[in-house]
């Protein structure tokens, strides 16, 4: 074998496999500057390895067909010698089944953990046969709740593997790739059981107490739902189907201080993806009808699905039939029966309309949807009536910062329409590509929680006034863009010391966030904050911020 890197080797085929790879979260990004930085470290890594081709055609496969963060994980083995690793990745990329592969992914894991776990795993586990039992036992040890019996074999393998230190086997493994995986960082793990199967695992909040509890419970009473219900048929005949996607394990483990649930893989596209990129404008109308009819089958049923997002949707298509499996019910609650018009009419006040289909959906698409339950043209705009609904966070967060805490019902009206025409996608005129400014917000509060911000959240709130403060004085678009390259580069920054973590390491660990970027993110927004009711001043920060963002390109 030769001793130096084939062409296929060099960084700028490294950094069109990153862009195109298998890992969703990293071409979402699209960010050329960090698609080149991992390229140069996977170069560099590979540069003193002996048979250089080998070991690049191992990592190429990793990065196009399974997960480019396994390719670093692969290069510390071979770094470290660590021959039982290295070759089951190389094993991995040979032709082997799904199945095969993902007992490989299993193998890996489960050695990896052997050789850095140093947490006894001897403890008392105990099986209960009550899910309130998994949050009321005193016990100490392991805790666990089936909801199926047949579950239990696959769950005495992964203890005889790993001991009762499940939940730090479980901290060892990936985030789910997805668009916003650095916001729910180490909240969603994909991963794979002993026996092959792949499964999704999601740790309790600590900084949501009481939600995870209040989940189950509702998957518990809604369990009717795993067999699909019939919502309706498609202009061709197919169905439409409606699917609760429930854990099959309830885990409260002592040694990691978390509890944590464990679902079924379910193959399919989240609702939010088909959304953000279907062009057409009859699918687009077919996905938000289904998504109305899903909305009404619920609440005729009497479930208020808090988290009714998109991105909470997986859509499953075979031929003429259409599954939309559902998960997430932190904020739900069921009633005791059918959810009358006005409950139906709070709802949509809520976060759907607004926050979750609002941010990617057009306001037209949003109220066809919707129609009879979210019609903002008829909001009254100047009346003294007490607010019928509770508030929505966002638009009390904002009304509390401008100093009013119990607004009539016009203010709140008035306040929510600002809300709303900032947070609606449009189309950047620079580029000519949509742009989704509503999920700054989001990204920009769980980064600030990542860097230990205790007024993260305020920074929510911020970045709405800056923004409505620069629709009001016409550099809405300046703004968005300087907004949008902070943002980015704190998400770089995360991606890139994870993967350093991967390299160095060869595990998951604790990835700290840059000082530098996060520090620069949080100037600039308290910089346009503080000028945002003097329009001279406000467009001069504009313009100096805007000017330093392009220096730094």
């Amino acid at each position: 074998m030769a001793a130096t890197l084939n062409n296929n080797a060099d960084r700028s085929s490294f950094a069109t496999l990153l862009q195109a790879g298998a890992n969703p979260s990293l071409r979402y990004h699209d960010d050329e500057l960090l698609y080149a930085y991992l390229a140069g470290r996977l170069k560099q890594s590979i540069a003193t390895l002996p048979y250089p081709e080998q070991v690049t055609r191992v990592v190429q496969s990793l990065i196009a067909d399974i997960d480019y963060r396994f390719a670093a994980e692969y290069l510390h083995a071979m770094h470290t010698g660590d021959a039982q690793v290295s070759e089951a990745f190389e094993r991995l990329v040979s032709n082997c089944s799904v199945r095969e592969r993902n007992l490989l992914l299993y193998d890996i894991a489960r050695v990896r953990f052997s050789q850095t776990s140093t947490l006894d795993r001897a403890g008392p586990v105990l099986f209960v046969e009550h899910l309130e039992e998994v949050f009321s036992r005193s016990e100490s040890g392991l805790i666990v709740y089936l909801s199926e019996e047949k579950f239990k074999p696959v769950l005495r393998t992964l203890l005889d593997d790993v001991g009762t230190a499940v939940g730090s086997f479980i901290e060892q493994q990936h985030d789910l790739p997805s668009r916003l995986a650095l916001v729910r960082s180490g909240i969603v793990k994909k991963w794979g059981l002993p026996n092959g199967k792949t499964i999704v695992s999601k740790r309790e909040n600590p900084h949501k107490p009481g939600r995870f509890r209040n989940e189950q419970f509702i998957y518990e009473t809604l369990r009717w739902l795993q067999v699909p219900l019939l919502l309706g048929r498609t202009a061709t005949g197919g169905g439409v189907w409606l699917k609760l996607s429930p854990p099959f394990a309830i885990i409260r483990d002592e040694i990691a201080g978390h509890y944590y649930a464990l679902s079924p893989w379910t193959d399919g596209i989240m609702l939010e993806e088909l959304l953000i990129h279907e062009d057409d404008p009859a699918k687009r109308r077919d996905y938000l009808t289904h998504y109305r009819w899903l909305f009404d089958a619920l609440c005729d049923r009497g479930v208020q699905w808090g988290d009714m997002s998109p991105r909470n949707i997986l859509v499953e298509q075979t031929g003429e039939e259409i599954v939309y499996n559902i998960f997430d019910f932190e904020k739900s609650q069921v009633l005791a029966g059918s959810a009358s018009t006005a409950d139906r009419i709070v709802q949509c006040r809520g976060q759907i309309c607004v926050e979750e289909l609002g941010i990617i959906c057009t306001p037209q698409e949003v109220e066809e949807c919707f129609e009879g339950y979210f019609e903002p043209k008829a909001w009254e705009l100047e009346s003294d009536a007490v607010l019928p609904f509770a508030q929505r966070p966002e638009v009390a967060s904002v009304l509390v910062g401008r100093g009013v805490s119990e607004p009539p019902l016009g203010l709140y009206n008035r306040t929510d329409l600002e809300i709303r025409s900032v947070r609606r996608p449009d189309v950047d005129p620079l580029t000519d590509r949509d742009r989704f400014p509503g999920q700054l917000n989001f990204k920009i509060e769980h980064y600030l929680s990542c860097g230990n911000y205790d007024d993260a959240g305020d920074y929510d709130r911020k970045t709405t006034e800056v923004l409505i403060a620069a629709k009001r004085h016409g550099c809405f678009d300046a703004v968005v863009d300087v907004l949008t390259r902070l943002t980015n580069w704190v998400e770089g920054a995360f991606v890139q010391a994870e993967f350093e973590s991967l390299i160095k390491a060869g595990r998951v660990s604790l990835v700290i966030p840059s000082e530098e970027a996060i520090g620069s993110l949080v100037r600039t927004i308290d910089t346009l904050y503080e000028s945002r009711e003097s329009p001279d001043d406000f467009l001069t920060s504009c313009d100096l911020l805007s000017l330093a963002g392009s220096q730094t390109d």
